[in-house]
């Protein structure tokens, strides 16, 4: 729900780049606490789930500072 607010001022462009983007760092997320640290789904449930949380929360800056459409292209 938060998502199809925050996309609409989006490029298209960056549409593309955030979902790219979250999907390749939650990957990246994956295997550092599953494999890297050594954590189960059991054991390591709490930092796995806020990283995604921080993960989403700051992608999703760096998507609205570098792909947010300009003034004139948000007034439809």
């Amino acid at each position: 729900m938060l998502e199809q607010l925050f996309l609409k001022y989006l490029t298209p462009k960056g549409k593309i780049f955030y979902f790219v983007g979250q999907v390749i760092l939650f990957i990246i997320w994956a295997i550092v606490v599953l494999n890297v640290l050594d954590y189960s789904l059991e054991s390591g449930r709490d930092l796995f789930f806020a990283g995604l949380i921080g993960i989403w929360i700051v992608w999703t800056g760096i998507s609205f500072l570098f792909y947010r459409k300009k003034d004139e292209e948000q007034t439809v």
